[in-house]
C-alpha cells in the first residue's frame, strides 16, 4: 500500500502547474489583443485626421491687414462706399472675417461689407473693380453713437477663396443713412490705398482687421493621413510577428 501511494504522489500534476499555464496563456491573449487594438487606433485616428481635413480646408487663422483707430472719421453713405484696398500672402485663403471701427446716428436698414477685385492706376494705385465678389452685412441697429469694433463674418458662398499674393479691397455702406467710418492718417500699408467713391488716397488707411484662413495643400494632407494609416497598419504586423515568434 505504501508503494501504491508514492507511485500516485509522483503521477500527480502539481496543483500550481495548470493555473500557471494558463495564466500565461490568458496573459499572451490579453496582450495580443490590447496590441491590435492600439494598432486599430493609430490607423482610425489616421483616416479620420484625412477624412476631416479634406471636409475642412481650412486650418489656421491669420491677420492680413491691421490699422488701429486713431479717432478721425470719414462718411459713408448708400452713394458713397468707404474702403481700403489690402493684400494676401504668398498661399491661397479663405476669407473669414472683416472687422472695422463704426459709428452711426441714424444708419438704418444693413451696413453692407463688400470685397471687390482691384485694378491699378498709376495716379490712384489700386482701387476696385468690377461687380462684388463676396458680401457681409450688419443690422444698423446695433451700430451705436459710439465708436466700436464691428466683425462682419463671410459665410457660405461669400467665405470666398482669395488668390495668393493678389490685391482685393473692401468697401462698405449703409442701406440708408450715414455711418462713421474709422480711419488712419498714417498708411501702414504702402502698396495698399484708402479709397472713396471719388477719391483715392494712399496716406491713410481704413482702421480694421482683415481675417483669413489658410487653405492647407490636398497632397499634403493626403500624404499625412496616409503615412498614419500605413504605420497603423505596420504596426499591426510587427505584433503579429512577434507573438508568432514568441
Amino acid at each position: 500500500m505504501l508503494n501504491d501511494t508514492i507511485s500516485l504522489r509522483s503521477t500527480a500534476r502539481s496543483p500550481k502547474e495548470t493555473p500557471t499555464l494558463k495564466t500565461k496563456g490568458l496573459v499572451s491573449m490579453r496582450f495580443g489583443l490590447h496590441s491590435k487594438l492600439h494598432a486599430m487606433r493609430r490607423f482610425l485616428v489616421g483616416a479620420m485626421f484625412l477624412a476631416a481635413m479634406v471636409s475642412c480646408p481650412s486650418l489656421r487663422a491669420d491677420i492680413i491687414y491691421n490699422v488701429s483707430t486713431s479717432g478721425t472719421t470719414t462718411n459713408a453713405s448708400p452713394t458713397m462706399k468707404i474702403g481700403n484696398t489690402f493684400s494676401t500672402n504668398l498661399t491661397n485663403t479663405t476669407l473669414k472675417s472683416i472687422s472695422l471701427y463704426l459709428s452711426t446716428a441714424d444708419a438704418t436698414g444693413l451696413i453692407n461689407l463688400n470685397i471687390y477685385a482691384t485694378q491699378y492706376n498709376s495716379f490712384y494705385g489700386y482701387r476696385p473693380t468690377g461687380s462684388s465678389l463676396a458680401l457681409a452685412t450688419y443690422s444698423a441697429a446695433s451700430i451705436t453713437r459710439d465708436t466700436a469694433l464691428y466683425t462682419f463674418n463671410f459665410t457660405g458662398v461669400n467665405a470666398i477663396t482669395l488668390n495668393a499674393d493678389t490685391h482685393y479691397a473692401f468697401a462698405v455702406s449703409p442701406d440708408s443713412g450715414n455711418l462713421s467710418v474709422s480711419i488712419k492718417t498714417s498708411n501702414p500699408y504702402p502698396n495698399e490705398n484708402f479709397f472713396s467713391n471719388t477719391d483715392a488716397n494712399r496716406g491713410q488707411a481704413v482702421s480694421g482687421i482683415v481675417e483669413v484662413t489658410a487653405v492647407p495643400e490636398p497632397g499634403t494632407l493626403i500624404l499625412f493621413g496616409v503615412t498614419m494609416a500605413i504605420g497603423g497598419a505596420a504596426a499591426v504586423v510587427r505584433k503579429r510577428r512577434k507573438r508568432n515568434n514568441d
